[in-house]
C-alpha cells in the first residue's frame, strides 16, 4: 500500500492491555486441528505464545541480543503449550533483545524473517523481544509490539494461497496499539516486495485508516487489504452502521476469500464471546479474480509500507474456504485460553515536545528555548487510559497534551501520569529557560601559589548565554591578608587578566578566592584557590614560557621552564611534573638545571583527551619551587571522521535537522565536542540528545553529562542528535566544515 508520508506520525501506543481470567491450554485440539479436521489445513501458523497445534513442540521465535549478536530459540513449556519465556528472560538479562525470526508451525516451514527494503520503504527492523508482555493461560509470554519501520515476510513459501486460489486468514492483535497509517497487515503478499496491482495481496489489515468513508466510530476497524485498497465491504466502506470498531485490548480478526467472487470479514473479543460477521459478499470491482503471489507478510503493506503500529499475538493461513463454524470453533479456542494483560517494564510513553508550532521526533524529553517561546507537550498514545499531569507552581492536568506551558527562567519539569487497566506510567520533561541576557565565568586555572612578596596571574573568561552582549565588571573577594588584586581591563566582554600581588607579609595558606562579574543587575561567580608560600631568603622560582599547551593524541610538545634564583641562590635544580593524565610522559632536557630545561610532553595515540593543570616542581637539596601551565590533549584522529546532515522537515521558515557522526578512528570518543559555522543566519530553536550552544553563526554540540550512550565507538557512529531551527527562506545551506574535538571532518 502506499501513502503519503507524515511529518509525525499520530501513534496510538498502548502497550498494556485488558486483563482476563486465567485459564490453562488443556484442550488437545488447538486452531490448526480445528481447521484441519473441517479440511482446510493452515498453510501457515505463526505464534510468540502458544502452540497452535496440540502436537507441535517446535520453536516459536528465535531472538538476538545486543550485547553478543548470539541467538535463541524460544520453545514451548511442552507440547501443545506455552511459550518458554523465563528463557527469553535469562538469555536477555542485563541487555536487550530482538526477535529475528517466526517459525511456522506447520510443515511448510513457512518461517517470517526480518523484511527487506521494498517498492515503498527501507528495510525494516525486528521488535523487541520483550515490548509486549502478556498472559496467555496464566503463563507470562511476549507478543509483538511493532511502532513503526518494523516488519517481517517470506517471499518464498510453500502451500500458501496463490493467483485464484481460496484461503482463510486470523490473528490475534489489539485494538489499544494502531494508528491510521500503513499498513498492519498479516497475510498473503507480493514476492517481489512492491505494488502489482489489485488483487496481488489477501491480507488482514487492523487499523484506524479509513481509505473509504464513511467509516463508522473511531475504530480500528478489521478490513481487507487486496492492494491499493482497504475493504471494509466490496465498496470499500462499511456497509454496517454498527461497525464501529474493535478497541478491545485482544481481537480475533477474520479474512477469508474464495479468490473468485467472494470475500468475508469477522471479528471478535478474544477474551469473551462469539464472531461478528462485519461483511461477507463479493469481491470489490477489478478484485475478481485475484491474482494472489502467496508470499507472507507481517506488520507491513506489499510494497513494505511501514508507517503503522500494531501488535500481533498468533495467525494462521489457511488453504481452502474456511466454514464460519469452523472459525467459531478457532474462536472458543482462542477465547478459552484467557489472553490477560501484564504490566510491562517498557514505558509505553512516547514523548514529543513541540517548539514554536514544530513537533520533535519521537523520544524528545527535554530541550532548551529562548524566554517566550511556545512550547507543547504531546506524548502518545492517543487513546486508551487516562493521563494527568503535574509542573511548577502547582500546575495540574487531565488532557494528554498540554499547550503553550508556562515557563521560568531555569529548569521547568513537567511530569506526565499514564493509566492503563491499573497500570502507571510516568514520563518526565525538562523545558531549560536561559536566563535572558546572562552569562557565565571561568579561570584558565582553578589553582594558583605566589611567593610572598611576587605576584601571579590568571585569565578569567566571559561566556555569554541567551545572547547576551554587556560588558562585565570584575571584583575579587576572599582574598587573605597582604593580597591584593588587580584586573586587566577591570571590564570586558571575553576576558581579563587578574593580577594577584602578595606583599612580603601577606598572610600563607591556602584561600578561596571569589572572582564576581557585574553586569547591570546581573551577576556570575567563580573561585581559585590561592596558595601564599613564605618568601624565602635564598631559593629559586620556577615560570614555564607558555601558560597553556595543545598536544594531539600521538604527538608531542614542548614548554620551557626557567629558574629565578632569589637571593643568591647557585643550585642546580632538578625537575618533576605531575597531573598528567593517562597516556602523557613528560622529559626534561636537562632533568637538572641551574637556569632552564625543556619539557617534552609525549602523549600516546590512545592519551584521554581533555584539560589537564599540569604542576612542575623543582627540587634542590630541601629547596623546592613549583609552577603550573594548563596541558589540553586533543584527538589525533585529524582525518578519520565524518559528519551527515540530513535537512528534514523543512517549511519556509522551519526546518529539522538530523546529524550522524562517523568515528574512523581506533579509539572510541567519550565526551566528545562537535563544532560548525552556518552561512545562512540559521539559528537553533531547540535540540534532543546532545548539549548545544550557538553564539551568532557558530554552533558547539557536545556529549551530554553522564550520557554514557552517547559515545561514539571506535569505526562506529552516532545518529541520536537533531534540532530544530529557523532560516531565512532562502537559502539554507548544509554547512561545509566541521570540527569533531578539534579536528576537520569529511562532510558526506
Amino acid at each position: 500500500m502506499k501513502t503519503l508520508t507524515q511529518l509525525a506520525a499520530a501513534v496510538c501506543v498502548l502497550l498494556v492491555l485488558g486483563s482476563s481470567a486465567t485459564t490453562a491450554q488443556t484442550t488437545t485440539t488447538l486452531p490448526c486441528d480445528i481447521y484441519s479436521n473441517a479440511s482446510t489445513p493452515c498453510v501457515a501458523a505463526h505464534s510468540t505464545t502458544r502452540a497452535l497445534f496440540a502436537a507441535y513442540n517446535g520453536s516459536l521465535y528465535e531472538v538476538q541480543r545486543a550485547s553478543d549478536n548470539a541467538t535463541l530459540n524460544i520453545g514451548l513449556l511442552a507440547a501443545g503449550g506455552y511459550a518458554n519465556a523465563a528463557a527469553q528472560d535469562s538469555f536477555c538479562s542485563g541487555t536487550s533483545c530482538t526477535i529475528v525470526r517466526i517459525y511456522d508451525q506447520t510443515s511448510n516451514h513457512n518461517d517470517l524473517t526480518i523484511e527487506g527494503a521494498g517498492g515503498n520503504g527501507k528495510a525494516d527492523s525486528g521488535v523487541s523481544a520483550n515490548a509486549l508482555p502478556v498472559e496467555v493461560g496464566g503463563h507470562r509470554v511476549y507478543g509483538l509490539y511493532f511502532a513503526g519501520y518494523q516488519g517481517y515476510r517470506n517471499d518464498s513459501t510453500k502451500g500458501v494461497a496463490k493467483n485464484s486460489q481460496p484461503e482463510g486468514l486470523y490473528m490475534v492483535t489489539s485494538g489499544t496499539h494502531v494508528n491510521q497509517y500503513c499498513c498492519f497487515d498479516y497475510g498473503n503478499a507480493e514476492a517481489n516486495n512492491d505494488d502489482n496491482g489489485a488483487g496481488h495481496m489477501d491480507s488482514i489489515n487492523f487499523s484506524i485508516q479509513c481509505w473509504t468513508s464513511p467509516c463508522y466510530g473511531e475504530g480500528p476497524w478489521v478490513q481487507a487489504d487486496l492492494e491499493n485498497g482497504l475493504f471494509q465491504s466490496n465498496n470499500g466502506y462499511s456497509l454496517n452502521t454498527s461497525n464501529t470498531g474493535w478497541p478491545d485490548p485482544f481481537v480475533t480478526a477474520i479474512l477469508k476469500n474464495n479468490g473468485v467472487s467472494e470475500f468475508s470479514l469477522r471479528a471478535g473479543n478474544a477474551q469473551s464471546g462469539g464472531l461478528t460477521t462485519e461483511y461477507a459478499g463479493a469481491l470489490p470491482n477489478y478484485y475478481s479474480p485475484m491474482h494472489l503471489e502467496g508470499a507472507i507478510v507481517l506488520g507491513t503493506g506489499g510494497d513494505n509500507s511501514a508507517w503503522s503500529s500494531g501488535s500481533f499475538f498468533e495467525g494462521v493461513m489457511t488453504s481452502g474456504y474456511p466454514a464460519d463454524a469452523t472459525e467459531n470453533a478457532v474462536q472458543a479456542n482462542i477465547v478459552s485460553v484467557g489472553y490477560g494483560a501484564s504490566c510491562s517494564t517498557t514505558n509505553p510513553i512516547v514523548p514529543y515536545i513541540s517548539v514554536a508550532g514544530v513537533w520533535s521526533a519521537a523520544g524528545e524529553t527535554a530541550v532548551t528555548v529562548a524566554s517566550g517561546t511556545a512550547v507543547d507537550l504531546g506524548p502518545q498514545p492517543l487513546s486508551g487510559g487516562s493521563w494527568s499531569w503535574t509542573g511548577p507552581n502547582g500546575f495540574a492536568s487531565t488532557a494528554r497534551e498540554i499547550d503553550n506551558i508556562a515557563l521560568s527562567a531555569g529548569v521547568n519539569t513537567y511530569t506526565a501520569t499514564y493509566t492503563v487497566n491499573g497500570c502507571s506510567y510516568k514520563q518526565v520533561f525538562t523545558i531549560t529557560v536561559p536566563s535572558a541576557g546572562s552569562y557565565t565565568l571561568a579561570p584558565l586555572t582553578t589553582t594558583l601559589s605566589v611567593l610572598q612578596g611576587a605576584t601571579a596571574t590568571d585569565t578569567i573568561t566571559v561566556t555569554p548565554t541567551g545572547g547576551f552582549t554587556g560588558t562585565v565588571a570584575f571584583t575579587a573577594s576572599g582574598l587573605p591578608s597582604g593580597v591584593t588584586a588587580s584586573f586587566s581591563p577591570t571590564s570586558s566582554t571575553s576576558s581579563s587578566v587578574l593580577t594577584l600581588a602578595a606583599s612580603s607579609t601577606a598572610t600563607t595558606g591556602s584561600s578561596t578566592v571569589t572572582i564576581t562579574g557585574t553586569s547591570g543587575s546581573t551577576t556570575a561567580k567563580t573561585t581559585i584557590t590561592l596558595t601564599v608560600n613564605p618568601k624565602v631568603s635564598t631559593g629559586f622560582s620556577l615560570s614555564s614560557s607558555a601558560s597553556s599547551l595543545t598536544v594531539k593524541q600521538g604527538a608531542s610538545g614542548t614548554d620551557t621552564i626557567a629558574v629565578t634564583d632569589i637571593g643568591g641562590f647557585t643550585g642546580a635544580v632538578t625537575f618533576a611534573a605531575t597531573g598528567l593524565p593517562s597516556g602523557v610522559t613528560a622529559t626534561f632536557s636537562p632533568a637538572s638545571s641551574t637556569s632552564s630545561s625543556v619539557l617534552t610532553l609525549a602523549a600516546s595515540s590512545t592519551a584521554t583527551a581533555g584539560a589537564y593543570t599540569v604542576t612542575v616542581t623543582g627540587t634542590s637539596g630541601s629547596t623546592t619551587a613549583s609552577t603550573t601551565f594548563t596541558l589540553s590533549v586533543t584527538s589525533g584522529n585529524s582525518s578519520t571522521c565524518a559528519v551527515t546532515y540530513a535537512i528534514s522537515p523543512q517549511n519556509s521558515s522551519n526546518f529539522g535537522a538530523a546529524i550522524t557522526i562517523k568515528n574512523g578512528g581506533t579509539t572510541a570518543l567519550s565526551n566528545w565536542v562537535l563544532s560548525w559555522s552556518f552561512a545562512n543566519g540559521q539559528t537553533i530553536a531547540s535540540s534532543w540528545n546532545g548539549a548545544v550552544s550557538q553564539t551568532g553563526a557558530n554552533v558547539t554540540v557536545s556529549e551530554q553529562a553522564g550520557q554514557s550512550w552517547q559515545n561514539i565507538p571506535a569505526g562506529g557512529s552516532y545518529s541520536g542528535f537533531g534540532f530544530n531551527g529557523t532560516w531565512n527562506g532562502t537559502t539554507n545551506a548544509i554547512p561545509t566544515t566541521f570540527s569533531l574535538n578539534g579536528a576537520s571532518c569529511t562532510v558526506n
